[in-house]
C-alpha cells in the first residue's frame, strides 16, 4: 500500500513543486520492498549528489504529508458514520427512556424495589396480623377468667370502682360500718329486742338505704350489686381485680380495633399488589429495554473516542530508519560500460564502412 501511495501522482506532485520541479523533471523513484520485513527502501535519481538527497527527503515529507491527509480523513469519515449511529441509538434511548416516565408516571410505580417493599410490607402486616389476634386471645381470656372470679357484670364493674372511690360513699360506709360493728357487739350482750340492739340496728339499715339511694341516683351501679361494693370496702383485692378487670377490657378493646385496622390495611395492599403486579412486569421489561439502549449508546461514544486515539490502525506510523545519504559516485554513466559501448560503436561503424565499400565496388 505504502508503494502505490509513494508512487502516485499526488505524492510524487508535491514532492516535485517543494523543490520547484515538475513532475517530469523529478521524475519517479526506485522502491524496492524487503521480503519478511516492513521496511521500504526509496532509491531517488538527481543530476547531483545533493540534489538526489533533496529529491529522497522531498519524497519522505510528501509520503508523510500524504499518510496524515488519509488518516484525518479516515477518521472523519468514521466518525460520521459513527455519528449518524449515535444519532439513531440516542433516539432509541430518549424513546425508551420516556416509555419508561410514561408508565412510571400513570401507574405510581416508580421501580420494582417500590413493588418488592409493598409485598415485604403485606408480610410484615400479615406476621402483625398474627401477633395480634394471639394477644387478643389471651386478653380476652384474661378478662373471662377475672369477670368469672369477681362474679359481676363488666358493665358494673366501672360503676363499683367509682362508687368505691366516692367521697360520700366513703363517709356514708364509714357510719354503716361503725353502726354494724356496734349492733355485733350489742348483739353478743343483750337480747334482741333490748333498746341497745334495736337502736344500731335500725341506724345500720337507715345507712344502708341511703348508700343504696346513691348507687340509684348516680346511676353508678345497680342496686343489686351494692352488696358486692361492700364486700369490696372490705377487701382491697377486690377493687384491685376490678381495676384489672377494667385494664384488660380496655386492653382487648384496643387491639380488636388494631387488628381491625390492619385488616383494612392488609386489603389496601393487596389490591395495590394487585394492580401493580402486571405494571411490575412490564416496568421491569422497560427498565431492561432502557439499560439495553444505555449500554449501546455507551460503546458508540466509546468508539469515537476509540477512533480519536487510534489513528495508525489503518495506515501505520512511517519512520525512517535510515536518512537519505548524500552519494559519493554518480551511480551513472559508468566507465566500463562507457568503454564497452564505444568500443561497439566504433566496430559497428567500421563494419558499416566496410559493407558501404564493398556494396560500392562489387
Amino acid at each position: 500500500n505504502y508503494k502505490e501511495i509513494a508512487t502516485s501522482r499526488t505524492v510524487l506532485a508535491a514532492a516535485a513543486e517543494s523543490l520547484g520541479l515538475t513532475p517530469e523533471e523529478y521524475g519517479e523513484p526506485r522502491i524496492k520492498l524487503v521480503d519478511q520485513t516492513s521496511i521500504i527502501q526509496f532509491s531517488v535519481y538527481g543530476p547531483s549528489a545533493l540534489d538526489a538527497q533533496r529529491r529522497a527527503l522531498a519524497l519522505y515529507e510528501a509520503l508523510k504529508a500524504k499518510l496524515d491527509a488519509l488518516r484525518t480523513d479516515e477518521i472523519r469519515w468514521r466518525n460520521r458514520a459513527v455519528r449518524s449511529n449515535i444519532d439513531d441509538v440516542e433516539s432509541n434511548l430518549k424513546a425508551a427512556r420516556q416509555k419508561l416516565i410514561d408508565l412510571q408516571v400513570a401507574s405510581g410505580l416508580s421501580s420494582l424495589e417500590q413493588y418488592k417493599q409493598l409485598v415485604s410490607s403485606i408480610e410484615m402486616l400479615r406476621r402483625q396480623m398474627a401477633t395480634t389476634r394471639a394477644e387478643y386471645a389471651e386478653a380476652r381470656m384474661q378478662l373471662s377468667t377475672l369477670s368469672a372470679k369477681l362474679n359481676v357484670p363488666l358493665e358494673s364493674a366501672a360503676g363499683l370502682l367509682a362508687l368505691s372511690a366516692d367521697p360520700e360513699f366513703q363517709s356514708l360506709w364509714t357510719a354503716y360500718s361503725a353502726a354494724r360493728s356496734q349492733f355485733a357487739e350489742n348483739s353478743r350482750r343483750f337480747g334482741p329486742e333490748h333498746p341497745r340492739v334495736l337502736d344500731p340496728r335500725t341506724k345500720k339499715e337507715s345507712i344502708r338505704q341511703s348508700l343504696v339511694r346513691l348507687v340509684t341516683e348516680r346511676s353508678l351501679a345497680p342496686a343489686a350489686t351494692i352488696e358486692r361494693l361492700l364486700y369490696a370496702t372490705r377487701q382491697g383485692s377486690y377493687v384491685t381485680l376490678l381495676s384489672q378487670l377494667l385494664s384488660k377490657h380496655a386492653e382487648s378493646e384496643g387491639l380488636s380495633a388494631k387488628i381491625a385496622e390492619i385488616e383494612i390495611a392488609i386489603a389496601d395492599q393487596e389490591e395495590r399488589r394487585k394492580k401493580f403486579g402486571v405494571i411490575a412486569a412490564e416496568l421491569d421489561d422497560l427498565q431492561r429495554d432502557h439499560l439495553v439502549a444505555n449500554a449501546v449508546f455507551s460503546s458508540a461514544v466509546a468508539r469515537i473516542d476509540a477512533t480519536k486515539s487510534d489513528i495508525y490502525a489503518s495506515y501505520p506510523l512511517l519512520q525512517v530508519l535510515e536518512e537519505p545519504t548524500l552519494p559519493e559516485k554518480p551511480s551513472s554513466p559508468r566507465l566500463l560500460f562507457a568503454v564497452i559501448g564505444a568500443a561497439a560503436g566504433c566496430f559497428l561503424a567500421t563494419l558499416g564502412w566496410v559493407f558501404a565499400w564493398l556494396h560500392q565496388w562489387f
